[in-house]
This record gives C-alpha cells, structure tokens and sequence, in this order.
C-alpha cells in the first residue's frame, strides 16, 4: 500500500471528505483522482459511481498517457508522443493487492490494513494539511500557552446570581485567538453572558443561546447596560424594558 492510499484510508477512518481532481480520455471518459501522479489511486466515472480504473494504458486529450500497472493506482504519466518514440519495454510483473470494497471497508479493517509507521506518518500529513488551512487570528498575547491564568470574575451584581460567570478578560483572549476582526462569535452556553459582553467590546457580532429566562434577562440587561442604543428584538418584536 502506498502513501497516498494509506492516507485516504485515514482520511475516511476520520470521516474527511477527499477532494478529487478530473481528467477526460479522448474517448470523452472521465477520470477522477486525488491527484493525478505516481501512485495515486484513479478512478473512472460510470452512472454517478466511481470504480477502480483497470490495468492498462490510457491516453487523455491533452495527449497524456495514463499508465496503470496495478488495478486501480497510476504507474506514471508521460507524453503520448513521448510514447510512440521509446522502444518497447517488458511490461513488469503485475502483483495484485486485495482491495476492500465500501461494504467489507470498515474501521476496524482499515486500521488492520495499516501499519503502526503508515499510520502516523499519515496522521503527520493530517496535521500538516489541517494546520495550513487553520488561519491562527491572533496568538500573540502575553502569557499566551498552554494554560491561560486569569484572576477570578469580580461579581458587579448584574451577573443574576449566575454561578459560574466567566471573567471578561478570558473570553476575550479566546475571541481574539480564533475570531478575525468584525467576525462572528457562537456561544450556546450563553449563561450569564460574558461572551456577548466581550464580543461587543471586540466588535465582534455575536450570537447566543440560553435556556433559562431569567438569563435571558440578565444578559438583555446587561447589554443595555454596556450600549443603551442597542436595538433588542424578541421574536421580531421590539424589546421594551
């Protein structure tokens, strides 16, 4: 098993969804791969399914000749002309791999299939593709590791009686951390509404939710506390204190 297939299969173990390049024969068949390279697995397009391309040769119109020794996997891509010009060579001794199909695919199988070194050189290219997508806002901010140390919430009396209020300082950091500039804040968890508070301070929109109604009415309250010129709405209609 090659790199590329050993990582696909990660990639489906992790639920990722692989984003497939295509290619058209001259006979207007389409072929899909992650990448169209030595070693990558190639598929051909019939009746909206995708199945292993067979052993053989396959010329694109561009003028490319697509080799696959081995089921399925590309041998190598050269030129057509490139082709007609070399002297002949003894085709190589196929060697056929047991494929799994999506039905006998399952996790547990895969991982069977893959060696302790094949799996975590795989889940290095994970980390190494997810870290080149994941944009970092800002992780500049002194003290900034691991452990984040903040000084417990000073009550202001307009926190409701909320058990756990979260000092402002702290949600903050973690929006500045992973939110950009005028970007949108999530909190589900909405309690006493500390996250809304710093957002807002951030100018950051933020949208929350909160199951209890009494704080509901804290975080209403103290938000008009913050910005007496916000407009509140409660379902479409206009908050009237």
């Amino acid at each position: 098993m090659n790199t590329n297939q050993t990582l696909n299969k990660v990639r489906t173990l992790l639920g990722i969804e692989v984003k497939l390049e295509q290619m058209k024969l001259d006979n207007g068949t389409i072929f899909e791969a992650e990448v169209f390279e030595a070693g990558a697995e190639v598929f051909v397009v019939a009746d909206d399914e995708r199945v292993a391309v067979p052993v053989g040769e396959y010329e694109t119109e561009d003028g490319k000749i697509i080799v696959v020794s081995e089921e399925g996997v590309i041998a190598e891509i050269k030129d057509a002309e490139a082709e007609e010009e070399a002297p002949a060579e003894e085709a190589p001794e196929e060697v056929v791999e047991e494929e799994m199909s999506e039905e006998t695919a399952s996790p547990k199988k895969i991982v069977k299939s893959i060696s302790e070194e094949q799996f975590f050189s795989a889940i290095e290219e994970l980390k190494k593709e997810y870290y080149s997508i994941r944009v970092y806002f800002n992780n500049v901010h002194d003290n900034f590791n691991n452990v984040w140390h903040f000084d417990r919430h000073k009550r202001e009396g307009n926190e409701g009686g909320h058990a756990t209020p979260k000092p402002i300082p702290l949600c903050e950091r973690a929006i500045k951390s992973s939110c950009p500039d005028d970007g949108l804040v999530m909190d589900v968890f909405l309690g006493s509404g500390s996250t809304m508070v710093a957002a807002h301070q951030l100018k950051r929109k933020c949208y929350g939710m909160e199951l209890d109604p009494k704080y509901c009415q804290v975080i209403i309250d103290r938000m008009l506390n913050l910005d007496p010129n916000l407009e509140i709405k409660i379902n479409g209609n206009e908050y009237k204190k």
